[in-house]
């Protein structure tokens, strides 16, 4: 990860209210330990009623958040953005 990654992250991180009483040290800590992934559009990222495993922050680009109605359909529900986030209840649960 480039160091603006890091910066970035680090602006983010202090906007985020789970985050927000964590000393400096653990906040590096999680963003050192990050990864970055690449998504091509149409790419399922998580699937409804996996279990968490991950927290993400969206960087660049945008994803849509569809939820599965009935057996053959899914609505969407949202968008996420740059600096949107999901996933946060995998870090809360140490998982």
């Amino acid at each position: 990860m480039e160091e603006k990654e890091r910066v970035w992250l680090a602006a983010v991180f202090a906007k985020v209210y789970v985050f927000s009483g964590l000393p400096q040290t653990e906040k590096d800590f999680l963003i050192g330990s990050m990864q970055k992934r690449n998504y091509a559009k149409g790419d399922c990222i998580v699937n409804q009623g996996d279990e968490g495993t991950s927290f993400f922050i969206i960087y660049r680009g945008k994803v849509n958040v569809l939820v599965k109605k009935f057996p053959f359909r899914k609505v969407q529900v949202g968008t996420l953005v740059p600096e949107d986030f999901f996933g946060e209840m995998s870090l809360l649960r140490n998982e």
